[in-house]
């Protein structure tokens, strides 16, 4: 739940929105929320996209994107 993550992320940790992108049924589809210069991303899952959520794989229900100056140097790490 889109909207439900926003209002937690606001209210626990003074998030900011950045983005907002609504979905056909109205409800928040995909969400960027800031915190000082860091962005955190919040989605729902796309079933129709062939990509599987983690708790239908098995893992946790979040997923973190990190964005760094050197992509190549950081997946050689």
């Amino acid at each position: 739940d889109v909207d439900a993550a926003i209002a937690f992320y606001e209210k626990a940790f003074g998030f900011k929105k950045k983005v907002v992108v609504p979905g056909p049924d109205g409800r928040s589809y995909h969400a960027e929320l800031l915190h000082g210069n860091c962005t955190v991303m919040v989605g729902r899952p796309m079933p129709d996209s062939g990509y599987k959520t983690p708790q239908q794989l098995g893992g946790s229900p979040a997923t973190v994107y990190v964005y760094v100056k050197n992509v190549d140097a950081i997946e050689k790490r």
